[in-house]
């Protein structure tokens, strides 16, 4: 369910940050930190937290990394339930 909820999130993601559609990633952020949480999977929370800060500060540099850390945490399937 959680997988099925976040399918496009990396690619929306990646986009959104590349156009620093912040209005758009804080939320989806702030979503997926609290999704994350309830779940247990502390590390896409924590990096989902970081990354929802980093949209409401409009800091380019600090989003795209984060964006690209949880994208590689989400990819590599860690702490993902089916």
């Amino acid at each position: 369910k959680f997988r099925d909820q976040f399918a496009d999130g990396p690619a929306a993601l990646r986009a959104d940050v590349a156009a620093r559609a912040w209005e758009r990633v804080a939320p989806f952020a702030h979503t997926l930190k609290g999704r994350a949480g309830l779940l247990g999977m502390g590390e896409i929370s924590t990096l989902a937290g970081r990354l929802e800060a980093a949209a409401h500060a409009g800091d380019f540099a600090r989003a795209d990394s984060l964006r690209a850390a949880e994208e590689a945490v989400l990819t590599a399937g860690r702490s993902v339930p089916t």
